[in-house]
């Protein structure tokens, strides 16, 4: 049975005004945790719309004769109702404003949604395990309308150096020799993540919870940072360090983690959130987890950290 309902689904895209722009991203964030990848397909065909109109009070939107109809055919999935380029020109009475009629811009945004979609499910996979990402990113592309789906290139620079023989060689990933390592790349990523780092644990306790990682098992803090800070997360180019944050926090809060809530929780702030976001990212996930049913904590659900 479907977790989101059309005026769920509103709820979540109208109750938050300074998350009108990035809503859906903590709300997929949290899905893919919670391994509902149907869902996902229902956030991204509704964002892809909703996202062409300026935002309007809830009371409003929840009346709203059009935005009713647009998340009843996104759940129901009379997908040729749908657009894909333009705000419709429909004569189902609507009051919301439109940010843009013309082509370009309509599409600029929506696929700058796919691609953030795509980033958010790629980072949290290191919170929410490879295989939920893998299903989530899955469904997400056989989701996106054709001329969205973004063409088959990396968008991360790879520490290997081009090399013209690769697709002959017997390496998943080509020749692995002194000469195709690029040092450069090496060295920009890890000065880049030691710096996200930096940005989410400040005032020394940076090297607090480095200690406290190396203690664990030192390889446990060379993986975080060679593998998961540096070349993943630090990655900003297509999400900013704010929504990285935030969406990390919706991927963990199902998972009874509060200790890691709470440091995120402050490493938000650090990259650029507001109380006020941070607090309604969490209002979000567990609004979520109540209409989904059976997410716990063994403290309860005051127990999840908040500021």
């Amino acid at each position: 049975m479907p977790v989101l309902t059309p005026e769920r689904l509103i709820k979540l895209a109208y109750s938050y005004p300074e998350l009108h722009d990035t809503w859906y991203l903590y709300t997929v964030a949290c899905f893919s945790e919670l391994n509902l990848t149907s869902e996902i397909t229902t956030v991204l065909r509704f964002a892809l719309n909703q996202q062409l109109f300026e935002f309007c009070p809830y009371e409003q939107a929840i009346a709203d004769e059009y935005v009713l109809q647009l998340a009843t055919d996104v759940l129901e999935g009379n997908e040729e109702t749908l657009e894909t380029e333009l705000p419709p020109s429909t004569t189902v009475a609507t009051c919301l404003k439109r940010r843009d009629n013309t082509p370009e811009p309509c599409k600029v945004r929506q696929q700058t949604i796919v691609d953030k979609l795509r980033e958010v499910l790629l980072k949290t996979s290191v919170m929410s395990g490879m295989p939920k990402a893998i299903n989530s990113l899955i469904a997400l592309k056989n989701s996106t309308p054709s001329q969205l789906i973004p063409a088959p290139t990396f968008k991360r620079e790879s520490i290997l150096k081009t090399h013209p023989g690769d697709q002959h060689e017997s390496f998943i990933d080509g020749t692995i020799t002194p000469e195709r390592i690029d040092y450069h790349q090496v060295s920009k990523q890890l000065s880049r993540g030691s710096d996200f780092w930096n940005a989410i644990y400040t005032n020394q306790i940076n090297h607090r919870i480095k200690n406290q990682l190396m203690d664990a098992y030192p390889d446990l803090w060379n993986y975080i940072y060679h593998h998961v800070y540096s070349p993943l997360l630090s990655f900003v180019d297509i999400l900013p360090p704010k929504e990285t944050s935030l969406s990390a926090i919706a991927c963990m809060i199902p998972q009874d983690v509060n200790p890691q809530v709470k440091g995120h929780l402050r490493g938000a702030m650090n990259n650029g959130a507001t109380r006020e976001e941070v607090n309604h990212v969490r209002e979000i996930v567990l609004d979520i987890c109540d209409w989904k049913g059976g997410v716990v904590w063994k403290e309860g659900k005051e127990s999840v950290p908040m500021l």
